[in-house]
């Protein structure tokens, strides 16, 4: 049995979609299947997928190690956060060379969901190979460097540009 409970940034989100990113490899029908035969449940209760969470909501998983493994592409279900703190350096590296290239960037705006930026004159937004460093590596490291999230937060998301410009913009 594994026991997930949801994170603050999880918050409000349908159960289904939940469980799809905790078991990326399963398929819907199975998905549905281990909620009708209680195999997933939420707080203790059986649930449709239909629910929305919520912080400290507890998920259940009644599977085996194997099924619970093959269907999250893990060995032990860490992996994916062993990976992320292995990552964390990268994004750290790509920030001071930012910094070190195109001098210090402008915030333009911050709050708890939206980040704008002056994005200098030839700083990429995104990688276009994987020696590149670009904004989205920036916008990562600096979240970092001012704590705003930890390595282990992007086991599930990471921050990156919403609007995409061209290199000589």
């Amino acid at each position: 049995m594994k026991v997930m409970t949801v994170s603050a940034d999880d918050r409000g989100q349908r159960l289904d979609k939940y469980i799809r990113r905790i078991l990326p490899l399963s398929t819907g029908a199975f998905i549905y299947k281990m909620l009708r035969k209680k195999n997933i449940v939420l707080n203790g209760k059986k649930s449709d997928g239909s629910e929305h969470v919520e912080t400290g909501d507890e998920v259940k998983f009644f599977l085996s190690d194997e099924t619970f493994a093959k269907f999250s592409g893990s060995q032990d279900g860490s992996e994916k956060q062993n990976e992320a703190l292995h990552e964390a350096p990268e994004y750290e590296s790509a920030f001071r060379q930012v910094e070190q290239n195109y001098s210090r960037i402008s915030i333009l705006y911050e709050n708890a969901h939206l980040l704008f930026a002056d994005k200098p004159a030839g700083l990429l937004s995104q990688k276009s190979v994987p020696d590149d460093v670009s904004l989205n590596e920036w916008f990562v490291g600096y979240l970092l460097k001012t704590q705003f999230i930890r390595p282990e937060n992007l086991t599930y998301y990471t921050p990156s540009v919403c609007n995409r410009l061209d290199r000589n913009t």
